[in-house]
């Protein structure tokens, strides 16, 4: 269970042997010395990213700049009363007062 690396070819003294013609079609594990030719070898894929986003290498780097406050709830009561706004002064006031816009274009008055 190692990675299987290039070849080591040695003599008897321990000297480099000249390379084959089919070294590189060989893998050599450095461990026992098992050789395997590559068509019998599992190749591994390599770990690729999705592109656009970058791996963070320092863990503390994470959220960074991200300054978050304990008014979560009022930002979001804000904006909800945002949405509510009517461009006309009047017909606001009218519904701050507790009245309610009906729309007669999409339904009939009862």
């Amino acid at each position: 269970m190692h990675k299987l690396k290039e070849r080591i070819l040695l003599d008897d003294k321990g000297k480099r042997l000249p390379s084959p013609p089919d070294y590189e079609n060989f893998r050599m594990c450095w461990v026992c010395g098992l050789v395997v030719p590559l068509r019998e070898i599992k190749q591994s894929g390599k770990i690729a990213g999705i592109k656009g986003v970058e791996p963070i290498e320092n863990k503390f780097d994470y959220g960074k700049g991200i300054v978050l406050g304990f008014d979560d709830k009022h930002r979001y009561l804000r904006l909800r009363k945002r949405q509510n706004k009517h461009p006309d002064k009047e017909v606001q006031r009218l519904i701050d007062q507790g009245w309610e816009l009906q729309s007669y274009s999409s339904s009939m008055p009862t």
